[in-house]
């Protein structure tokens, strides 16, 4: 329901500018680049269904050598033509700054699909000046908000990039299933 909530405001956002006269803007998310507000969205919807089902969330927050929408662009480019990103999402997070958010039930599978992104933006836009990533490993019930997440990655990558490094770093959250409750049966 709320994509749906999402959409509609997009659509409003849209109709709004025709009847104004006003530039129209984009109807929803350029193609290959969501914007921050849509990262958000799928960051919480993700959060929710980590919750239910249990898996890994990763999210990653790049900073690049230089603030203009064009370098985001191209690091969202050279990850969407270079590997195969099947459930990652790409979004502009801030100026210089790509977000990454993957889910799935392998905690490895979804470390190897961020590194690999983040190693096709390396490529396309070197250098970059460092990443923040959190990952969370989700088997009991969240204890972390989305927005706990992203300020916890935003937090990484603003340490990484003063030091001057250009690394990476990460931080690996982990919920373990309560004991005193018994496990769910999964549809299959």
């Amino acid at each position: 329901m709320t994509i749906l909530q999402h959409i509609a405001l997009g659509i409003a956002r849209h109709t709004e500018a025709l009847a104004t006269g006003n530039a129209v803007p984009v109807f929803f998310d350029q193609p290959g680049l969501f914007r921050r507000d849509t990262l958000q969205l799928l960051l919480s919807t993700t959060l929710r269904r980590a919750t239910r089902d249990g898996g890994a969330i990763e999210l990653a927050l790049i900073q690049l050598a230089n603030d203009d929408g064009r370098t985001a662009r191209k690091c969202a480019d050279t990850i969407n033509q270079s590997i195969e990103h099947s459930g990652l999402v790409i979004a502009s997070y801030a100026p210089g700054v790509v977000a990454l958010l993957k889910y799935g039930k392998d905690s490895q599978h979804v470390s190897g699909g961020v590194d690999a992104a983040i190693t096709a933006c390396n490529a396309s836009v070197s250098p970059l000046r460092g990443v923040g990533v959190v990952r969370y490993e989700i088997a009991g019930g969240a204890l972390v908000s989305a927005s706990e997440l992203e300020r916890i990655a935003d937090e990484t990558r603003a340490r990484v990039v003063s030091e001057g490094s250009g690394r990476i770093e990460r931080v690996i959250l982990h919920t373990e299933p309560d004991p005193d409750k018994p496990a769910l049966p999964h549809a299959t």
